[in-house]
């Protein structure tokens, strides 16, 4: 799904590029931090636990870009 999102927003000239490169970035650590979740059992715990607080920080951060500029795009 996050595939064709990101695609959708590379294609419509409605989103400047900026913003399908970071739902692009989004959907990347997304993806690893379900990786992570999926097959973080044969890793250290302590390496699990660093990766995911470092993935939600991303996803955070990402995701905040994103709605902002759709917010901003809604008002004009």
């Amino acid at each position: 799904m996050g595939l064709f999102y990101s695609a959708t927003l590379f294609i419509r000239n409605k989103f400047s590029r900026r913003f399908g490169l970071i739902f692009t970035i989004f959907f990347i650590i997304f993806f690893v931090a379900l990786l992570v979740g999926l097959i973080g059992i044969t890793f250290s715990r302590t390496i699990i636990i660093i990766g995911q607080k470092i993935i939600r920080i991303g996803l955070l951060i990402d995701l905040s870009i994103l709605i902002y500029g759709t917010w901003k795009l809604e008002e004009n």
